[in-house]
């Protein structure tokens, strides 16, 4: 009996433990506005960083690599995760991660014009939309 009561203990601690992990990556959802959705290339002549935002996700395109923030979140074991969400207006779109006790902004764009936005953060430039 003890044997029985100590296997069904494992299997329940197991199967916690599995479904915690599960709840953790469906955290991670974007839905960018309609008015960023697209490709932005950055308006310089010395590097090619671009952004490519679909209904539900953004991919960072560099040197002929395409990543996607979704996916790449949902992967990265370094941090805990307690969502991902984003924040936009008529103008303003920004994308934020939850974890570790922490809340920060990771990328902001500014709508400048139809054809233009400015990220703020690790890149501080302007993308012109493709």
């Amino acid at each position: 009996m003890k044997k029985n009561t100590l296997i069904l203990l494992l299997t329940l601690v197991l199967f916690s433990c599995s479904k915690d992990d599960d709840s953790t990556s469906s955290n991670i959802s974007i839905n960018p506005p309609s008015w960023i959705q697209g490709t932005w290339v950055i308006d310089n002549d010395y590097t090619y960083v671009a952004f490519k935002f679909t209904s539900n996700d953004m991919y960072i395109l560099m040197d002929g690599i395409e990543m996607s923030f979704v996916q790449t979140s949902i992967a990265d074991s370094s941090f805990t995760f307690y969502g991902v969400y984003d924040v936009s207006t008529n103008s303003t779109y920004s994308i934020h991660r939850k974890g570790d006790g922490i809340d920060i902004v990771i990328y902001e764009f500014t709508k400048v014009s139809d054809t233009k936005i400015n990220v703020e953060g690790i890149y501080n430039s302007d993308f012109i939309k493709q």
